[in-house]
């Protein structure tokens, strides 16, 4: 059974990157903050508001700013960045790695070995493998290879993209997406099969990092990272010496915090299509299906992307949850079939790595992120959760005032439970009349944290699309062969436009 541990949070293990800073306080924004004082991480239980579904209005309150797709967008960013980890390299890269593995020649059984078009143009080991089952409806799901007595291990560039249903469906999509780009570029008559694998994964890798700032990150940082690749804000964080001048490593105040703030947007139940409404996870998977990982279980149909993503005018697309200290109760209670029944509260895993790795910040440490570093987060936490206040008739939300009262009480904040409420305090662009959503992203230490390190790993690849000569988007080699799917975002080109490519080609 999927654990969904890896939920939009890059996993990297964090004694590494202390070894690698070589710092006592172990990450450069912890640097600029000085020596922390040793704390015992808080119960979550006292601290974080448990989310489920018949909580009444608090489990309807949605994130009007962001698609419910975006959440595990992010989990596979995070698997990514993290691939390389398990090779003893430190520098995280975002070039799909996850996704090609090491190419079709180390990993040939990704790949096509025999196939021909009706021109007799030779696809073999340019193109990904589909190993597509049918659900009880008759329906066509797509999927990776399988391999195993019970034929549940994937055969994938990263296997953790198995992690959960969703995630599967969206790497098979990226699969799609190559493939259909790949029969368009065969159109250039390139010489050598190698070469048009080459160019269609350089498309591809820039399409995924071209979307990576012009989409998903306006969506959680605004305009900042965009304005930190055009040299029109500073690195703030990243800025105190040469080493970060070097080659980039995953800062662990990304990894162990910021990049965790997905785990509040997670819903319990997501629509995956017309017909079906399934929970994260059940506690009786074998009467009742949901969207655990490592499986096929053809009672789920194909996964319809408009509930997840804009697509025109389509008006069915669901939203994330807020980025708040709501977390959705099934990640409290992730459980470990194999270890004895052992179960795993994401909320407290996520406050210990905190604490453990001395990222806890003091109301003292406000006024340094101000004043020293210009980033204008909070000013004092406990006025900011004294202004926190959600509808007092809201019956679900009635333990707010212990868990308040909790987290003022505590010595110093875990960074990932400061993110939180940092993102519900300054994050917050709109409020709904009745409290029935938000709008918001990320508030400004967070979208720091976040922006620099994406911003960082891309300047420092010199394969990435910000080293184009030019600037750069998908559309400049699909003009005039293709019309994005939403003509009325100014960025054009989408998420929705990888999907309408996997699963229709270039059609104009």
């Amino acid at each position: 059974m999927n654990s969904l541990h890896g939920i939009n949070h890059a996993t990297a293990d964090t004694s590494s990157h202390l070894q690698h800073l070589n710092s006592p306080a172990g990450s450069p924004l912890f640097e600029h903050l000085g020596e922390r004082k040793s704390m015992s991480a808080p119960n979550a239980d006292n601290i974080m508001l448990n989310l489920k579904e018949g909580m009444g209005a608090a489990g309807l309150v949605e994130n009007q700013n962001i698609d419910v797709g975006w959440t595990y967008f992010g989990q596979f960013i995070s698997h990514d960045l993290t691939m390389r980890r398990e090779l003893g390299i430190t520098q995280p890269r975002l070039n799909l790695d996850c996704l090609y593995g090491f190419g079709p020649v180390s990993n040939a059984h990704l790949y096509e070995s025999v196939h021909k078009t009706n021109s007799d143009i030779i696809f073999k080991g340019v193109r990904f493998i589909f190993d597509p089952y049918f659900n009880d409806r008759g329906d066509k799901v797509d999927d990776v290879p399988r391999v195993g007595p019970d034929m549940t291990m994937p055969l994938m560039g990263d296997v953790r993209n198995d992690e959960n249903f969703l995630l599967n469906q969206l790497h098979c999509t990226f699969m799609g997406f190559h493939n259909k780009m790949a029969e368009f570029f065969s159109r250039e008559n390139l010489e050598k099969p190698e070469k048009l694998f080459n160019r269609t994964r350089k498309f591809v890798t820039w399409t995924y990092q071209w979307l990576i700032i012009n989409e998903y990150m306006k969506l959680l940082t605004g305009d900042l990272a965009d304005a930190l690749i055009r040299g029109c804000e500073r690195f703030k964080i990243l800025s105190i010496d040469d080493r970060y001048a070097q080659e980039p490593i995953l800062m662990p105040e990304f990894s162990v915090a910021a990049f965790r703030m997905g785990h509040s947007q997670v819903r319990s139940t997501y629509r995956i299509n017309q017909l079906e409404r399934l929970d994260l996870l059940t506690d009786d998977f074998a009467s009742k299906s949901d969207l655990r990982g490592y499986i096929r279980d053809p009672r789920r149909g194909p996964v319809d992307w408009r509930y997840f993503f804009k697509f025109g005018e389509v008006p069915a697309t669901e939203k994330s949850k807020p980025i708040d200290l709501a977390i959705t109760l099934s990640l409290r209670k992730l459980s470990f079939p194999d270890r004895e029944n052992r179960t795993i509260d994401l909320s407290q895993t996520n406050i210990e790595r905190s604490v453990r790795t001395n990222m806890v910040l003091r109301n003292e440490d406000l006024s340094i992120l101000r004043d020293r570093l210009g980033i204008n987060t909070i000013k004092d936490f406990a006025a900011a959760l004294s202004e926190l206040n959600f509808e007092k008739d809201n019956a679900s939300w009635q333990q707010w005032e212990t868990c308040k009262e909790n987290l003022i009480a505590l010595d110093g904040w875990p960074l990932w439970i400061f993110i939180l409420i940092e993102a519900r305090v300054l994050g917050v662009q709109e409020k709904g009349l009745l409290s029935d959503h938000v709008k918001q992203r990320l508030g400004p230490l967070g979208a720091q944290i976040v922006a620099e390190q994406i911003v960082w790993v891309l300047r420092k690849d010199k394969t990435s699309y910000l080293h184009s000569p030019l600037p750069w988007n998908p559309m400049q080699v699909l003009e005039n062969y293709y019309t994005p799917v939403n003509k009325d975002r100014p960025a054009t080109f989408s998420i929705a436009d990888v999907i309408n490519i996997a699963q229709y080609g270039i059609y104009n």
